[in-house]
């Protein structure tokens, strides 16, 4: 009973109720910085914050200082039915965009829809397109200083190796069934439950969302395969969720009493994990059997053990990245505007987004 206890308070607090918002799940974003020194409680000066990768810790660092707990670890890339591969004769998952175009083909030749269309959501397109477009940038070193340029208002979209995105996102178009646009992530996770299409292309979400409507699919995953080298194919992972505390607030030391909780590992963080369906980012804690043992927690686990981990974008781009890539990708996926209107858009967009 106490343990339950203590969980509905974890609750309560993580929601922001309460007063001073002792604790609370907060996005972690690019541009908080006033946040970070002037708001939040820094963590590192009053426990060791673990993490499950490098870039969960610096999602939730700033000016060499850890802000927050960092909690929920999304995940980007394919997730596929297993059947529907089978029964198209697709013995392997792709590695190389080749390989995925051939993919396509033969799932079209069994009369089986490739990829659920989630397009009319720009949040899902804007999120679609930094997944691609982190994979030609090529390594941290050259993404972190894309990011940089481009959070300075110095950077461009238009880099080597983008015509392979758009092939991507074309790919994705021809192969996602008639009236794609009339789509919304809703809509696509119902068809993708429902085996209207072999492949969805998105984050955990798709997962969740998914597992409510059935929990017998037999669902896998692969990292999206945006170039010619298998090596390329990577995992697309940030911890988008951290828990923070309030400095200032009136409790701050029942607040610190509550982080001491969450963070010895036990029950908290284990039902977040099960009822996320994923990695946690704060600490190496494995699901419950149920979860683990299904297959596309093991392919993701598999890619997450072996390295093949690159940093998303849009949490770390300007506030309001988001928004200005949804609308400019969704124009593109509507067949409004070509590549270079695209491209041009984009620059215009974050340009001016670095100088708000």
């Amino acid at each position: 009973m106490k343990k339950i206890i203590i969980l509905l308070i974890c609750a309560i607090l993580l929601c922001g109720c309460g007063n001073g918002n002792m604790v609370k799940s907060q996005k972690t974003t690019q541009n908080n910085e006033q946040k970070y020194t002037s708001e939040l409680f820094a963590m590192d000066t009053y426990m060791e914050i673990t993490a499950y990768g490098d870039n969960a810790k610096e999602a939730v660092t700033y000016d060499g200082k850890v802000w927050g707990f960092p909690q929920m670890y999304e995940w980007w890339g394919v997730l596929y039915n297993k059947d529907l591969f089978k029964k198209a004769g697709i013995e392997k998952v792709p590695e190389t965009f080749d390989e995925m175009k051939a993919v396509c083909e033969k799932l079209q030749a069994a009369n089986i829809t490739p990829f659920t269309a989630i397009y009319k959501d720009n949040w899902t397109v804007s999120q679609e397109f930094c997944s691609l477009f982190g994979g030609v940038l090529g390594g941290k070193d050259k993404i972190d200083s894309w990011l940089d340029s481009m959070n300075k208002g110095e950077g461009s979209f238009k880099v080597d190796g983008v015509d392979r995105v758009f092939d991507f996102m074309d790919l994705m178009k021809e192969n996602s069934g008639q009236n794609y646009m009339d789509s919304d992530a809703a809509t696509g996770f119902y068809a993708f439950a429902n085996q209207e299409a072999a492949m969805i292309f998105l984050s955990d979400a798709a997962t969740i969302s998914v597992g409510s409507v059935t929990q017998d699919l037999p669902i896998g995953f692969f990292a999206v395969p945006v170039s010619d080298n298998a090596d390329d194919a990577e995992v697309v992972a940030c911890a988008t969720d951290a828990i923070v505390a309030n400095a200032n607030g009136e409790h701050l030391d029942e607040a610190l009493e509550v982080l001491d909780y969450i963070g010895d590992g036990g029950d908290w963080l284990k039902t977040v994990t099960n009822s996320y369906g994923g990695f946690m980012a704060c600490m190496d804690i494995e699901a419950d059997d149920e979860i683990a043992s299904k297959d596309y927690y093991k392919d993701l686990k598999a890619y997450m053990d072996a390295g093949k981990v690159r940093s998303t974008l849009w949490n770390q781009l300007p506030s309001g990245a988001s928004d200005v890539l949804g609308d400019d990708v969704q124009g593109y996926f509507a067949g409004i505007t070509d590549e270079d209107q695209t491209l041009d858009a984009l620059d215009e967009g974050f340009k001016k987004l670095a100088e708000e």
